[in-house]
């Protein structure tokens, strides 16, 4: 089973709705928009004491060398109000090591595990879901990643192409989130 999405990178013509602050802590605005990719739980059977570091692991194939992803854990309660439990910035290339750039190969499949969401500690109520969503970085207060693999300083807008992703969720290549509880 794959998922898939197709993001222009064109956002300094056609944002019109962007504002500069976090909308998403406690606001459902997040789910408006249809280049992301949006993974919920099965309501929760009983209370979790959420404690640690959330875990994602995920297979991805995209058109591109290199791409900033935005995560973000909600909690999102039986009425339907959603609560930013953690989230991440990254850079794929760097997600194996801080220091040294790794490239991907487009349009090859690859595993991503991003241990490096925020920490968090709080009881989760039954009944709620835990949702997961993965975004790619297309904001005007970040640097643009165009994804060719150049240095990202040197890339510009005439670098700019669609970025195609998947994620696959099948049985075969099974990307999947960590939850610590205690």
């Amino acid at each position: 089973v794959k998922v898939s999405i197709s993001v222009g990178f064109d956002f300094r013509n056609k944002l019109s709705g962007w504002r500069p602050s976090e909308i998403d802590i406690l606001d459902e605005d997040y789910m408006s928009g249809s280049d992301q990719f949006v993974f919920d739980s099965k309501p929760l059977l009983f209370d979790i004491e959420m404690s640690g570091t959330p875990i994602v692991d995920l297979f991805i194939n995209m058109n591109k060398r290199d791409l900033d992803l935005y995560l973000s854990f909600y909690e999102v309660t039986p009425d339907g109000k959603s609560f930013q439990l953690s989230k991440t910035v990254q850079r794929l290339s760097y997600l194996s090591s801080r220091e040294k750039r790794t490239l991907v190969e487009p349009g090859q499949l690859n595993r991503f595990v991003f241990t490096n969401l925020y920490f968090v500690s709080k009881r989760i109520k039954k009944g709620s879901v835990i949702r997961l969503v993965v975004k790619p970085l297309n904001n005007p207060s970040w640097q643009k990643n165009y994804g060719t693999g150049k240095a990202v300083n040197d890339e510009d807008g005439n670098d700019a192409s669609p970025l195609v992703m998947q994620i696959f969720t099948g049985k075969k290549y099974k990307s999947s989130i960590h939850i610590p509880s205690v």
